[in-house]
């Protein structure tokens, strides 16, 4: 109940709809079972929508030939993977010329993890310089993290509950959305079967339970439900560099409650053009560089 794969895939749609996106390429990691899900999922409703996927899913982490694939087909890439396969998929694009905005690279993400946070480009290394730049080139799309005081004891009594019944620590790690998800659902269905013992009814009767769920608010760990309306869901937009604040305010403002608040489409053709006039600035730059190193390379 705490938010839909299909609202997910719908928000990506709008994207497509956006700027006119009719044909992309869909990568996903088959071996886990999570993501594989996932991604039929986006591409069941893609399809749906007409939107033309092409499906690629990998095993190994052999990603030039993926992405050179790919671009036979489209030059929108949509990638559902681990933060680290992400991260060598997008520096393998660089090395093939392939984030300097003449290709869009969208990143599906449902929770952080522990030792990227939101700068997943960034990992102290040697790379960082080419990540960052090469993490300029790309959108990335996650559900929001609740900020409810009762968020935070739930995610506290989670760890906990991993550590003495199960022998696992988490640490700093990420409680994720589905683990939240399936809590909501039992927490809900729960009270409703003990009220109807309560009141001497039949837990077999789905109709009764139905009934008894409509109308009603209930308090779930992530936000509050109202039965009969869609909840509503609220996507987060992470920074993976200090350039994208507006872009950030402008997907937060799409999704508010009030109508007043919600941006113009001049305004967001004009955050949107800044965005993109950057991006060019910033493949610009690294060509020039790259020439330059080049250069110096060759003279030596």
């Amino acid at each position: 109940m705490a938010f839909t794969m299909e609202k997910f895939a719908l928000f990506y749609v709008r994207i497509f709809n956006f700027y006119h996106w009719q044909n992309i390429v869909l990568i996903y990691e088959e071996k886990q079972p999570l993501l594989n899900l996932l991604a039929k999922s986006l591409y069941d409703v893609f399809l749906r929508v007409n939107i033309t996927t092409t499906s690629l899913p990998f095993r190994e982490r052999n990603f030039e030939p993926l992405l050179q694939e790919g671009s036979k087909h489209s030059r929108v890439f949509a990638t559902i993977s681990t933060d680290d396969d992400f991260w060598k998929l997008i520096l393998a694009a660089q090395s093939l010329g392939m984030t300097n905005g003449e290709y869009v690279h969208l990143y599906i993400r449902f929770y952080e993890v522990e030792h990227t946070g939101l700068r997943s480009w960034e990992r102290n290394d040697e790379f960082d310089e080419v990540a960052r730049s090469a993490y300029d080139s790309v959108l990335v799309l996650q559900p929001s993290r609740p900020e409810s005081k009762r968020f935070t004891q739930f995610v506290k009594d989670v760890k906990v509950k991993a550590f003495n019944e199960y022998n696992y620590t988490m640490h700093n790690k990420e409680v994720n959305i589905f683990t939240t998800a399936f809590y909501d659902s039992i927490s809900v269905y729960a009270q409703i079967i003990n009220e109807t013992l309560t009141d001497g009814g039949d837990i077999r009767n789905g109709q009764n339970i139905s009934r008894r769920m409509k109308n009603r608010v209930f308090h779930d760990v992530i936000r509050q439900i109202k039965t009969k309306c869609d909840k509503p869901f609220r996507p987060s937009l992470p920074a993976m560099s200090d350039d994208v604040p507006k872009m950030i305010d402008l997907m937060q403002a799409c999704w508010d409650e009030s109508l007043f608040k919600r941006p113009t489409i001049s305004a967001s053709h004009n955050i949107l053009d800044a965005l993109l006039r950057r991006m060019e600035q910033n493949a610009n730059n690294l060509k020039e560089l790259v020439g330059q190193r080049t250069e110096a390379f060759l003279e030596e």
